[in-house]
């Protein structure tokens, strides 16, 4: 995938761009021609988490992506299990359905099918800007970054001149600088607003199918490399290339499918122009400013701490994060709110932390 992404372009052409700092195509090639260690690592949206990316690559090493957002032992945790993995791209930290965070491995062809089918749905090519707007760790950057490279475009790391494209989730929406060079906005992590913004093109997908699933304005018409089906149930199935190798644990990976086809937990339905549209989930998870929240997973965590014997967490509606967890608790002891937030950001990302905890003492 290396050769695919670096060396298949002009070597004066501009690949990255960011604050002090132009690098072309061949300065690139030769940056990652150090030999770098394998270790699973932090994944920044900057230059030096680029480079190091790219080196494992080129040397046929995986990479193991950590979030920052991660506190101590969640990232210590995740680093340990993602040891030993052989073979693959990319391992990436994705949201469970049982309450504890799944790994996801990824092959150089899962990433490149996807990225082969939103360069043409975009139209990236020399001379498009795409600007890193969302982090690395999560396939919703990851797509972004190989999609630029594949199509021998910028990769544009801060700043809003010349931009063309760029990746957002809704929550962005509300803070986001003009962008007066725009072709293309990428919207995803929500369900498609009644009204997109000029220009803004809505999408649909998972970390299980290395990112975009679908697209559209209203309705969405799933990528040519994907095929879409929807059971009885009303549950949406995937299958194509860019179906990801399964979940990485103990060294083994854990593949549920049916004769290829992935059940992806959503609901939907289809219009008579082959079109479909996102209904929600069939179990609890819901969305908060384009990350995922599984209720069970907080639920864990919170009944983990001293004294408290019972939680529940529900989403509730938010206007800036679509919705935010809140959880009520039954202790054994007199504890405030304030410790609990407090014990859970040891364990936790802080968007996962509930807006409100309501506390009953037994």
């Amino acid at each position: 995938m290396y050769d695919s992404l670096i060396r298949g372009h002009d070597p004066k052409a501009l690949a990255i761009e960011g604050p002090g700092i132009r690098m072309s195509y061949g300065q690139l090639d030769q940056a990652t021609a150090k030999s770098v260690d394998p270790s699973p690592f932090v994944a920044r949206q900057e230059i030096t988490t680029i480079v190091h990316l790219l080196a494992l690559w080129r040397q046929g090493q995986v990479a193991c992506l950590l979030s920052h957002r991660l506190p101590p032992k969640a990232l210590e945790e995740a680093s340990q299990r993602m040891r030993g993995a052989k073979g693959f791209a990319t391992l990436q930290v994705t949201s469970g359905t049982t309450g504890r965070a799944k790994i996801a491995a990824h092959s150089f062809e899962n990433h490149l099918s996807s990225a082969r089918a939103m360069v043409e749905q975009l139209q990236l090519g020399p001379g498009s800007r795409y600007l890193l707007n969302l982090p690395l760790f999560p396939v919703a950057g990851m797509a972004p970054l190989i999609g630029t490279f594949l199509a021998g475009a910028t990769l544009v790391l801060e700043g809003s001149t010349g931009i063309t494209h760029l990746s957002a989730v809704p929550t962005q929406l509300h803070t986001m600088k003009p962008f007066p060079d725009l072709k293309t906005l990428l919207l995803g992590g929500a369900p498609l607003m009644d009204t997109l913004p000029e220009k803004t093109l809505g999408s649909y997908g998972m970390t299980e199918m290395s990112s975009t699933i679908a697209v559209g304005t209203k309705w969405l018409t799933p990528l040519p490399h994907v095929e879409v089906k929807i059971d009885k149930k009303g549950q949406i199935w995937v299958r194509g290339p860019s179906l990801f190798q399964g979940y990485f644990e103990k060294g083994e990976l854990l593949l549920p499918q049916e004769e290829g086809w992935f059940a992806t937990g959503d609901l939907g339905s289809w219009r008579a122009d082959g079109a479909f549209e996102w209904v929600g989930r069939s179990d609890r998870q819901f969305i908060t400013g384009g990350e995922n929240i599984q209720p069970e997973e907080i639920e864990k965590a919170l009944t983990a701490l001293p004294g408290v014997v019972s939680a529940k967490v529900e989403p509730r509606v938010d206007n800036l994060y679509g919705k935010r967890p809140v959880a009520s608790i039954e202790t054994s002891r007199d504890v405030t709110e304030a410790e609990i937030k407090e014990l859970l950001e040891e364990i936790l990302p802080r968007f996962k932390i509930p807006d409100q905890i309501f506390i009953s003492q037994l």
